[in-house]
């Protein structure tokens, strides 16, 4: 019984340890409208092109993987747009901006208490087969636009990380 509880003391201690460290090693960032936390050797920059915010993330082969925010009003478009209408027509401009873009996933999920799309695709852009992955949320005549951009090559490398950051967007 000793040698049980020695035992779940000293997991207890290193699992501790464990996320003592990583929190150490991530960064918050936070608004009035969304947080999300980021590992701290990439840089933020806000309101770059449009975008609440750009992550800078690794260079890999001479790319510099990004994840960024966009918010966009809705109102413009009419009625009432909802995750899906938002969804078949970001999907439809996804097909008429980039060369061979091709849809590799597209789901509806739930995170954070609110229910997103999950989009991956692949596209020609720059010379560069680039593969994104884009949450949408959707609510109050506003949808927020969140992607992670790397080469195709090099999406697999970076995924895990960057679907950790962008999992950790919560939009208040």
């Amino acid at each position: 019984m000793r040698h049980l509880l020695s035992l779940l003391l000293t997991l207890t201690f290193i699992s501790s340890t464990i996320i003592a460290q990583n929190e150490k090693n991530w960064a918050n960032y936070e608004t009035a409208e969304y947080k999300v936390q980021f590992p701290k050797n990439w840089e933020i920059a806000e309101n770059i092109r449009g975008s609440e915010f750009i992550l800078s993330g690794p260079t890999i082969n001479n790319f510099n993987t990004n994840i960024n925010l966009l918010k966009q009003d809705l109102t413009t478009l009419g009625n009432d747009v909802d995750l899906e209408g938002f969804t078949k027509l970001s999907i439809s401009q996804i097909e008429v901006y980039f060369e061979n873009a091709e849809i590799l996933l597209s789901e509806t999920l739930k995170g954070n208490d609110r229910t997103f799309q999950r989009l991956i695709y692949s596209a020609d852009y720059a010379g560069r087969t680039m593969q994104f992955e884009q949450y949408y949320w959707v609510f109050d005549n506003t949808a927020f636009v969140l992607t992670l951009t790397a080469s195709k090559e090099d999406f697999e490398a970076i995924k895990e990380e960057g679907e950790t950051i962008m999992n950790s967007l919560i939009i208040k």
